[in-house]
């Protein structure tokens, strides 16, 4: 320790109340903080103010410095003097308030040193103070509410300190608190400006420097503007070269780092964690490591030129001295070092641009070729159409001498195919048919495991099954470059594009554009299987559908016909009972007979074979034979229907038939769900927008006044066997077919249909239909 020449003022008059004192002592210490952020005037401040109101004691402040984990002492008085104190441990009694961050008073150390025992509290005599009897001291916090420091006064008699002398040192630890987070922030500052200056610095060095020696050279020195360092070197991977090594490029140590120097990498030496981790690392004593690079130096610390993920150069600076970097250190260094990366990677693509050109025009044209070979096999669903499409575009881009496409047998149950079959080819040469066994075959085996594309340079000679070699043989095939055919995880085939005049050593870029071509060509083939697969299914379920509809009417009409001429008494007078049974029966035969024939309607409209012929037909004579059948129901449920049409009512272009099975449609919804009211039917002229153009037309507006349609379930009800109430115990029943048929048959004749309702205020279908064209 060292003394100042300042002792702690004796005063000649009364000491003034200590609350006083205390209140005056903080708010000069306010005033030093607001007007003049500098570390030697506010620690005068403090250290006045403590001595005055702790005349026969000893104090100290401690902040802690985590990056070396010390205590740094800034202010410290002894026996009335003010003294330095080095850096000390966390340890003694202060370590108690750092570990617990709340107050602690020992009236006497020498009686409680149970107290001291429970609290896992060793006295150290390097702490300032020691040998004492009496201590006190409170945590210092930051914004943050965490422990930064401590405040401390200490007295060699016991008994010496009281409530109230805690009460001053919690007094001044809240504005010491607010001195250190205003200090961190000036310094933070500072070092950020720095910092940002070098950056700058740093990232103008690319446009001003003429070689890498300058660029190089210039980032150590602005390194060396932030941090200090007695040896320095930058170290590079060579360009292009994936290697173990890098070298030296820069120096400001060229006894220690000669230019050129190949340095090893390995992750046992603290440049290769760097390298491998992406991080900086601190050496606070390379002892371990001496000799070599790390021989004239006691502290290293290494950041690594991290671009894009990827190390491209090391940074290292030494110091003589122990322990002479920090974190923080490591922080700005890792900072300048990115950006110094950014520099030296610009430098070298700056270099390489020109020399680039010509590969990227090169792609340009191939990336083009693929596009071009998409849209051809993409835009067929037939299988045969889009492999030998395949096939020929293939081998025209590749300028190969034949190209053929394998596609392995389809097995079901997870089964392995037995065997693959060459299904194109072009140029044709009759080799179609062709059959590849996989047993054993280990091509088949890599392309499917590996997912990527093979080349073999000699069919003759190279390590491949025998399987394969006789087929490539047989085709004549000297060189060939195979890419699997892979569609949901799966290998379904194979491409093979094959040399037979000359021996041929296919690219790394012929090998990615074949496999980008061989994705598109596996989903296009795939795609073209699922259509033809969907086709055939949606004939059966056609076919069975007009299978079973014939086969349930042909009975169907005989239980209608005999219960019809039951209750004609054809066959003799029935009582009331059996009248009320037959009639049930009739009327359910006629019930299911009409949900037969919807079904065979609409299998008939999906099958496409629903014939359509467009007539002039005026809505109005549609209307009223569909009122004939309609109104009886209609009545029966008490129920009026009005009808208004258009004195512009012109013919539209419609079917008659499907036009009146689409209004027999609508009205019978409007009739079956309405309970009371009125129904109304309106034509009224309108006009209908098809491919941007829009043309005469009319609209049939059919309004009910019924239980009507959540907005929600608009969408649905058009679909085939959906209902709103989807339930088996629902009020309405039906199939759900009704709406589903009328919406096909509306667009069959080129017209729409949409709905307007909400549940509770009725509903209203809006079907529009195009006017017949005037003579």
């Amino acid at each position: 320790m060292k003394a100042k020449d300042r002792r702690i003022p004796r005063r000649k008059h009364p000491r003034e109340p200590q609350s006083t004192s205390t209140l005056s002592g903080l708010i000069d210490i306010s005033r030093v903080i607001s007007y003049k952020l500098d570390d030697s005037a506010l620690w005068d401040t403090v250290y006045d103010h403590l001595a005055a109101n702790f005349e026969t004691s000893s104090f100290y402040i401690g902040i802690y410095d985590p990056e070396h984990d010390l205590v740094n002492l800034p202010l410290v008085g002894e026996n009335g003097l003010r003294v330095d104190h080095e850096p000390i441990p966390l340890c003694g009694l202060s370590r108690a308030v750092f570990l617990h961050g709340i107050e602690f008073y020992f009236r006497d150390l020498d009686e409680e040193w149970e107290r001291i025992e429970s609290l896992g509290i060793q006295l150290d005599e390097r702490e300032p103070g020691q040998p004492a009897s009496s201590w006190i001291g409170v945590p210092i916090r930051n914004r943050q509410n965490e422990v930064v420091g401590v405040i401390s006064a200490q007295n060699y008699m016991p008994d010496s300190f009281t409530d109230a002398d805690i009460t001053v040192l919690m007094g001044y630890a809240a504005m010491l608190a607010l001195m250190y987070d205003n200090l961190r922030l000036v310094q933070l500052e500072r070092e950020r400006r720095l910092i940002a200056a070098s950056l700058m610095e740093i990232a103008q060095v690319v446009s001003s420097a003429a070689n890498y020696d300058d660029v190089l050279d210039r980032i150590l020195d602005q390194i060396h503007r932030l941090i200090d360092y007695d040896s320095a070197s930058i170290l590079l991977e060579s360009a292009g070269i994936d290697s173990d090594k890098l070298i030296v490029c820069a120096t400001h140590d060229p006894e220690l780092f000669v230019k050129g120097l190949e340095i090893q990498l390995t992750e046992q030496k603290p440049i290769g964690q760097a390298y491998l981790s992406q991080q900086p690392v601190v050496i606070d004593d390379a002892a371990p490591y001496r000799g070599g690079i790390f021989s004239r130096a006691r502290s290293w610390l290494i950041a690594p030129m991290v671009v894009q993920d990827r190390v491209i150069g090391i940074i290292m600076i030494g110091k003589r001295t122990l322990r002479a970097y920090s974190q923080h250190d490591a922080s700005t260094i890792f900072a300048l070092a990115r950006q110094a990366g950014i520099a030296v990677e610009n430098a070298r693509m700056h270099a390489q641009a020109q020399a680039n050109v010509e590969v990227y025009q090169q792609r340009a044209r191939r990336l083009a070729s693929i596009h071009e070979i998409a849209t051809v096999i993409t835009s067929s669903l037939d299988k045969d159409e889009v492999l030998n499409a395949t096939a020929r575009l293939l081998q025209e881009l590749f300028g190969v001498d034949h190209c053929g496409i394998i596609l392995l047998e389809s097995v079901e149950n997870g089964e392995k195919p037995e065997h693959g079959t060459l299904v194109a080819e072009y140029p044709k040469r009759d080799h179609v048919g062709l059959r590849l066994s996989l047993d054993g075959n280990t091509v088949m085996e890599r392309l499917g495991e590996r997912g990527t594309a093979l080349a073999v340079d000699d069919v003759a000679t190279a390590d491949i099954d025998e399987h394969t070699r006789g087929l490539l043989t047989n085709i004549g095939t000297r060189s060939v470059m195979l890419a699997p055919l892979i569609a949901r995880d799966q290998l379904i085939g194979s491409i093979g594009l094959d040399m037979f005049s000359r021996a041929r050593k296919f690219t790394e870029e012929e090998r990615e554009t074949l496999m980008t071509i061989a994705g598109q060509a596996a989903m296009a083939v795939v795609n073209a299987s699922l259509y033809t697969e969907a086709l055939e299914a949606n004939r059966l379920k056609s076919m069975f559908l007009a299978t079973i509809s014939h086969e349930l009417r042909t009975p169907l009409n005989a239980i209608n016909g005999y219960s019809e001429l039951l209750l004609s008494g054809i066959y003799g007078d029935l009582n009331n009972d059996q009248v009320d049974r037959v009639e049930r029966v009739n009327r359910s035969g006629k019930h299911l007979l009409t949900l037969i024939n919807d079904l065979l309607d609409l299998t008939k409209i999906e099958a496409g074979e629903a014939p359509f012929n467009p007539v002039p037909t005026r809505i109005s004579y549609i209307i009223k034979e569909v009122l004939d059948e309609v109104a009886p129901r209609a009545e029966a449920k008490h129920l009026s229907i009005c009808v208004d049409v258009t004195p512009e009512e012109r013919p539209v272009a419609a079917d008659p038939q499907y036009l009146r099975q689409i209004l027999v449609n609508l009205l019978d919804n409007a009739v079956k769900f309405t309970h009371e009211g009125l129904i109304c039917v309106n034509v009224l002229p309108t006009q209908l927008v098809t491919a941007g153009q829009a043309e005469a037309a009319f609209a049939i507006h059919v309004k009910d006044s019924g239980i009507g349609i959540d907005p929600a379930d608009h969408k649905i009800i058009f679909d085939s066997f959906r209902q709103v109430d989807g339930s088996t115990r629902r009020e309405y029943g039906g199939t759900g077919l009704g709406l589903a048929i009328t919406k096909r048959l509306v667009e069959l004749q080129s017209g729409t249909i949409r709905v307007e309702s909400a549940r509770g205020q009725g509903s209203t279908f809006i079907v529009t239909l195009p006017a017949h064209p005037e003579k």
